[in-house]
């Protein structure tokens, strides 16, 4: 799981590296920081979906009861949704001021259709881990009783969350 969330960084450098090449680094600074924002709160969830899954990483084997966890569940829910810029969210100022900025320069059409093809396979691997982890049942994995009472991780879980649902119009 680890590994899913650390390569997708990869489709957000190359629109951080397009919107360098267009020339506007203040773009590329906020939504470099909206995206270190999402993913450092993944990366967080991740830690602890895996640790409620007797430390196992395999994506097709987790399937999380969402009640048992609802905080961690509705960060890693907000934290995707946000990643492949959902209306509303920090990630959809920061990618939304990207592509449109792609879309008003006379760039070229093979740069034009790189980026809104990265932006949808965002939403796919985003959606996928999405279902597969809130929405699959779960399977033969032994999960410990993990709950959100651990407040050193939960308080900057949610604080990280509220911070993705806020920031982008703040910060835009």
């Amino acid at each position: 799981m680890k590994k899913v969330i650390a390569l997708s960084t990869l489709s957000q450098l190359g629109l951080i590296i397009i919107s360098l090449a267009l020339g506007i680094p203040s773009l590329t600074l906020f939504h470099l920081l909206t995206h270190a924002l999402f993913k450092a709160l993944l990366f967080i969830t991740a830690g602890r979906i895996i640790l409620y899954a007797s430390h196992n990483q395999d994506l097709r084997l987790i399937g999380l009861s969402s009640p048992s966890i609802p905080i961690t569940s509705t960060s890693i829910l907000i934290a995707n949704i946000a990643l492949f810029g959902a209306p509303f969210l920090a990630g959809f100022y920061s990618k939304d001021l990207i592509l449109e900025e792609i879309l008003l320069n006379q760039t070229n059409s093979l740069i034009f259709f790189i980026a809104f093809f990265a932006t949808g396979l965002t939403a796919g691997y985003s959606l996928r881990i999405i279902i597969i982890i809130l929405w699959t049942p779960k399977h033969s994995i032994p999960c410990s009783n993990l709950t959100d009472k651990d407040f050193p991780i939960i308080t900057p879980m949610f604080l990280i969350t509220l911070t993705a649902i806020l920031g982008g119009r703040v910060l835009n």
